[in-house]
């Protein structure tokens, strides 16, 4: 049986149970299995353990008491990191896949393929790059070549302008470039995908593409994905990389699709370890609850998690939700764990376990671990951000008044988390973020519809209609912000739907 991603959109009781911690510092003691085992924020708080090298792993669990009386819920939170120092110059195999649909034609295609070229100077001798095109169908424009600089040369050669034609199948490509990874042995495996429209032909659902993100993951594949313009279609472009352990790029113009390129190659090519795997036994009679923001491969009580390839100073997480069994012993082992990943040639494991403390006595019970309670924000910042772009895109005031209140809502939940003791930086950075987004959500809809600066009754009553229509049989100039057909969006407000599915990206990781 298979778990998918489970959104955490409820976290209710999050502030208040993270509050009134005394922070003090406790000594550190060795625990079983050769991991540091520390107690953080209060008289009884939960345990942490963690367990240094090549890849750093802190696990905690978020109550280190808990009732007795009844089936008991908590959280395990996990932590993986490679640290800077870590970086090793191991070899990358990059398929990169170019929308050459009809939507491409002109500036879009040429901005692509001048993108496209600095990936291939950037890239290091010894480096694999395959490059794909397709529309309808998936065009080879260079076979999976190892790069020297004679074979570069004919790499770049192969991005001339071309002809862009046809629909676009999105799934092709991504099913050409899977198979050409199939057989890289020995590097870090990597997909680019650029896109400008919705998938018009192949696969088109947004479970269909999740399908296959998480082959490309158990394939050990990440695929990053950008969409360029204001036409594409972001949640199913960010899903397919968050999915696959990849990332999600909004590129409106060339400057933006060369910086993408850019952090990619970058990426890429600080890569610290691969092949990261996290694997979880949970205690007998232990349930899972819920997993937030990631798939999970699950036997029964054993969970396994692909984390794929980590860079330098990259952090990655895991958020579980356990039912605990009930009339357990006072000291329960609520889960075994073990990471397992690739440093070069070498393979290395680490494990430990996470325990807990039941007790019938309501005075001993602890808070949530303000750490736990940080993550679980930053899950529901994320599905907020991502939920709002998605309403906003409707035009209608309705899903705009809802899309406005959630991220009000969830802005007011952050701040009342920084307040009662979590993480300043990270809820700091969560709320800069809604706020940030519930902003451009507002001048975007109060532009479409001439509100003056400021007006918000305006922005929510109005719906995303024609402000000022084309002439007949003419088409809005993409730099006129105000123009708009029937019933669409104008830019500003496609843009900033676009801007608010990519913030959400960083706080579910």
């Amino acid at each position: 049986m298979r778990v998918g991603t489970l959104l955490g959109l409820s976290i209710l009781g999050m502030v208040s149970s993270s509050g009134a911690v005394v922070w003090r510092t406790a000594p550190l003691t060795q625990a079983p299995g050769g991991e540091r085992e520390t107690r953080t924020p209060s008289a009884e708080a939960a345990v942490v353990v963690t367990i240094p090298g090549p890849l750093e792993l802190e696990a905690r669990i978020g109550h280190a008491v808990l009732t007795s009386a009844g089936r008991a819920e908590t959280y395990l939170l996990f932590k993986l990191r490679a640290p800077a120092a870590t970086a090793t110059a191991q070899p990358v195999h990059v398929v990169t896949l170019i929308d050459r649909s009809g939507s491409m034609r002109g500036r879009r295609l040429a901005n692509a393929l001048s993108a496209a070229r600095g990936l291939v100077s950037r890239m290091r001798d010894g480096d694999r790059l395959t490059l794909l095109a397709y529309d309808t169908r998936v065009s080879t424009l260079l076979p999976a070549t190892t790069l020297n600089p004679e074979s570069r040369k004919r790499a770049l050669s192969r991005l001339d302008s071309g002809a862009a034609s046809g629909n676009t199948c999105i799934s092709c490509g991504l099913e050409s470039a899977l198979a050409d990874l199939a057989s890289s042995e020995g590097h870090v495996l990597h997909v680019l995908l650029l896109s400008d429209g919705e998938a018009t032909a192949g696969e088109r659902s947004l479970a269909g593409f999740q399908r296959i993100a998480g082959r490309a993951r158990e394939q050990g594949i990440s695929v990053s994905s950008i969409g360029i313009d204001l036409d594409y279609n972001e949640a199913l472009l960010s899903t397919l990389a968050r999915f696959s352990n990849g990332e999600h790029h909004f590129a409106r113009d060339r400057a933006e699709l060369a910086k993408a390129f850019e952090r990619e190659i970058s990426g890429l090519t600080k890569t610290a370890t691969t092949n990261a795997t996290l694997e979880l036994d949970l205690a007998d009679g232990a349930e899972l609850v819920q997993v937030f923001d990631r798939e999970v491969e699950q036997n029964g009580r054993h969970l396994t998690v692909r984390l794929g390839s980590f860079g330098a100073a990259e952090e990655k997480t895991l958020l579980v939700k356990v039912r605990l069994p009930e009339g357990g012993p006072r000291e329960l082992t609520v889960a075994e764990f073990s990471s397992s990943y690739r440093l070069g040639e070498r393979s290395l494991r680490a494990s430990g376990r996470l325990r807990v403390r039941t007790s019938d006595s309501g005075t001993e019970l602890s808070l949530l671990d303000p750490v736990v309670a940080t993550r679980l924000a930053r899950s529901h910042t994320g599905a907020t951000l991502f939920e709002a772009g998605k309403l906003f895109k409707s035009g209608t005031p309705a899903d705009f008044a809802a899309a406005d209140r959630r991220l009000g809502d969830e802005l007011d939940r952050v701040r009342a988390g920084a307040r009662a003791g979590g993480d300043g930086r990270d809820l700091h950075a969560q709320a800069a973020a809604l706020e940030d987004t519930r902003k451009r959500l507002r001048e975007a809809r109060g532009g479409h519809c001439a509100c003056a600066p400021g007006d918000l009754s305006c922005a929510m009553t109005c719906s995303a209609g024609p402000k000022a229509r084309p002439a007949p049989g003419a088409r809005c100039a993409p730099s006129d912000p105000l123009c708009a057909e029937e019933g669409s969006l104008s830019a500003g407000e496609k843009a900033a739907a676009k801007e608010s599915v990519s913030a959400s990206n960083p706080f579910r990781k």
